[in-house]
């Protein structure tokens, strides 16, 4: 058994429905806070991730974007795996539009690598998973 879902598969045969159901908002919420990946929603929230001594790996999207979308389940494992290494976060450039413009973002998904808040590199349109995990590793500080 694997996924927590599958468990509660199994018990809802012997807990009442009520309790089932706060089982599984119980997990639905702790899966969606395993996510190491971090949503910017303002200019300054951004500010105070540059001025960390972590590299910094920006991915300006929409929800209406299809290639984002896509790109979306590539960086969320990407910050996980990479947690301890660099900062991964995404920008909605639908709500977060200044901060789009500082980046001059004209096309989505843009990735932007930040260091030192100096943007390093800038990178546009859908990416795998290994072309990403190679740029990562170049900005990624070894001790």
């Amino acid at each position: 058994m694997s996924k927590p879902w599958e468990l509660l598969s199994i018990l809802s045969g012997y807990l009442s429905p009520y309790l089932c159901i706060v089982i599984k908002t119980i997990t639905i919420d702790f899966i969606k806070n395993f996510n190491t990946m971090r949503e910017i929603k303002s200019v300054n929230e951004f500010q105070q991730l540059a001025a960390q001594d972590k590299p910094v790996l920006l991915d300006f999207y929409a929800d209406w974007c299809g290639p984002c979308q896509v790109l979306l389940p590539i960086v969320e494992g990407l910050a996980t795996k990479h947690a301890d290494d660099v900062i991964i976060a995404k920008v909605n450039v639908d709500t977060v539009g200044e901060l789009a413009q500082q980046f001059g973002v004209r096309s989505i998904p843009s990735l932007f690598f930040v260091q030192g808040g100096e943007i390093k590199e800038k990178l546009v349109g859908l990416q795998t998973a290994a072309a990403l995990e190679k740029k990562i590793e170049q900005y990624t500080v070894t001790a």
